[in-house]
């Protein structure tokens, strides 16, 4: 549908581009509170206009922005009152669906907040690896995960061949020299033999180039290849294949935040067991006979 301004409002909107433009850059002007609209009894003005634009927007976007915004809320005025015409008056009673939201919402708040006050966020080592234990089937892995070291650089940086000594050795002050080398010439490295990364985000930083990575990860250790204008140097150390348990350090953030949640609806039962109890120790709730 498309909607004919009053040249009034034309105005109003080019002026109101002009100083939203520069509201989103700089700080927010005292609006004027112009009147731009009035729809049945309802009034739009350049202070609503003002509340409902987005906080940080492109200058050149200013007046289609401000434009979508009147055209929406003049098409929820014409709509509402079509609403309240023709609805009958038991349709347009919410009295009860209102107050159902606000007591779901009260509940909810005081649900958050025991949860922030009481839980226990503390979890240790021992309750991680029991719990992965006793659920082990559900940390299969759905894709490949290794552990590896690579170099990313140019075939000119010097002293690459004593690099290369260093990348095979795992002497601590070797591993210390071949840091400092790549901080110096590697266009791209990662020398963390200890981390579980997955082969997909291994290859969007390694291109290595394989059609049988279940092979090529059980019989290589070491690999050096070319793409494009660089070099690369990788060393493999562990990998796990689909379908094999995930290493417990893969699934660690995902096992807490399982433990956590298990906790708080402990909680949050226990919660409504006591005051249930405590009401009916009151006799707050009576049934009648």
């Amino acid at each position: 549908m498309t909607y004919q301004y009053h040249p009034k409002v034309t105005r109003l909107l080019l002026a109101g581009a002009m100083l939203f433009g520069m509201v989103s850059c700089s700080t927010k002007s005292t609006p004027t509170g112009d009147l731009i609209v009035t729809v049945y009894d309802q009034t739009f003005t350049s202070e609503d206009l003002r509340t409902r634009m987005p906080e940080r927007y492109p200058k050149e976007d200013s007046a289609r922005i401000a434009e979508n915004i009147i055209k929406e809320w003049i098409q929820d005025v014409v709509v509402l009152q079509q609403a309240e015409k023709h609805l009958p008056a038991a349709k347009k009673d919410f009295t009860d669906q209102l107050e159902g939201y606000r007591q779901n919402l009260l509940i909810y708040a005081y649900e958050r907040e025991l949860v922030g006050q009481k839980l226990d966020t503390i979890i240790s080592d021992r309750e991680l690896l029991t719990y992965y234990g006793e659920n082990i089937e559900n940390f299969r892995l759905k894709q490949r995960v290794l552990k590896a070291t690579f170099i990313k650089i140019s075939p000119e940086a010097p002293k690459f061949d004593q690099a290369q000594k260093w990348f095979k050795s795992d002497i601590e002050e070797d591993r210390e020299l071949l840091d400092e080398y790549c901080l110096t010439f590697a266009e791209n490295y990662f020398l963390d033999s200890d981390s579980w990364i997955y082969l997909s985000d291994f290859v969007n930083q390694v291109p290595i180039a394989t059609s049988d990575w279940d092979n090529f990860l059980a019989n290589t250790t070491y690999y050096k290849f070319e793409a494009g204008s660089f070099l690369y140097i990788v060393r493999l150390f562990d990998h796990k294949l689909v379908g094999d348990v995930a290493p417990l350090e893969l699934e660690k953030e995902k096992i807490e935040q399982l433990i956590l949640n298990k906790r708080k609806l402990e909680l949050i039962n226990k919660m409504r067991q006591d005051v249930m109890s405590d009401a009916h120790k009151s006799n707050k709730i009576q049934w009648k006979e």
